[in-house]
């Protein structure tokens, strides 16, 4: 038959999802989105979910990104993975280097007998000194005012007594102020009273802090860092694991179902394939037998003949006869 050369082929229509997808697996953008989309999720689910939930969730995403994209080699798993939580530390840094700030008023108790506690200046270099300041109100006798500092990391403590400054109206308003230079960029502090033998605290304030940006945006990167690969690196190499685990569990048994395929000489058709693994059609013989009526050769499973039209009932068995195998 000649070719007709008007035909129209046929259209095939691939879905644009699919397409997208094939074409991140086969280049170097699939790297690129392993490494961004995590850290993205993760600093989303630190600020609106949970700081602990999002640690174990970073770890999670890099795995099922690795395996939607079909990264199967074993070190660029790794190094991407660590490139992913690397950058979600430093995003972290970056957003909080930048949200370090003086409270408008100072910091009080909530019992309302300190106030405007406070330190000035807010930013400083290594050699700035700082003033702690506090107002307490209260006409009590004794009153034992203290200044608690902490670094970044909580490891480097300062308590400090506070010194008398000032006395208000009514002897009931009273200031108290200590200064002090601080080593480490990047700091806390908070106020504890001693009033009569009861102690009273404000709330905790960041500051001071360098006045040096990068400094504080290296200090923050770095406890990010290490607080994050802390809990989530080994998260990360246990999931890579059981990742290959299940793949290699795949491929022995799509193996040895292959070998045994090959043995026996038999095919087993699937659900929605009626190929092999070669492409040839899957074929399944059917037991036969002969129609009582008309001698027809008719399929077990039939439940009419196909030439005369009998009906065959499962306790009809005289007019079903069971076919002689061909030879």
């Amino acid at each position: 038959m000649a070719d007709d050369k008007g035909a129209v082929p046929p259209l095939t229509f691939e879905p644009t999802r699919k397409n997208w997808l094939e074409y991140i697996r086969g280049s170097f953008l699939r790297f690129v989105l392993i490494a961004i989309l995590p850290s993205l999720v993760f600093t989303m689910s630190v600020f609106f979910i949970s700081p602990c939930l999002s640690l174990v969730i970073l770890p999670l995403i890099v795995v099922v990104l690795l395996w939607l994209f079909r990264v199967k080699n074993l070190w660029h798993q790794v190094i991407s993975g660590a490139v992913s939580l690397a950058i979600a530390a430093l995003l972290m840094s970056a957003i909080y280097s930048v949200s370090y700030g003086e409270l408008t008023g100072g910091v009080f108790s909530n019992d309302a007998l300190l106030k405007n506690g406070k330190v000035t200046p807010f930013e400083g270099g290594p050699n700035q000194l700082y003033t702690f300041s506090i107002t307490v109100e209260s006409n009590a006798t004794y009153i034992d005012p203290h200044v608690i500092i902490y670094d970044l990391y909580g490891t480097n403590i300062d308590n400090l007594t506070m010194s008398f400054v000032s006395n208000g109206t009514g002897n009931v308003t009273k200031s108290y102020s200590v200064q002090t230079t601080l080593d480490s960029p990047i700091n806390s502090f908070i106020f504890a009273v001693d009033i009569d033998g009861t102690w009273h605290s404000t709330l905790w304030a960041d500051g001071p802090i360098s006045s040096d940006g990068t400094l504080v945006y290296g200090t923050l990167a770095y406890a990010w860092l290490i607080q994050i690969f802390g809990f989530c690196f080994m998260q990360l190499i246990v999931m890579i694991i059981f990742l290959r685990m299940s793949a290699k569990s795949k491929e022995v048994r799509e193996r040895m179902m292959k070998d045994y395929r090959q043995k026996t000489g038999s095919t087993v058709a699937t659900p929605s394939g009626d190929k092999t693994e070669s492409g040839a059609e899957v074929t399944t013989k059917e037991e036969t037998f002969i129609c009582s009526e008309c001698g027809a050769e008719v399929k077990a499973s039939a439940k009419y003949c196909p030439s005369c039209g009998e009906p065959f009932e499962e306790d009809d068995e005289p007019k079903a006869v069971k076919a002689p195998e061909k030879k």
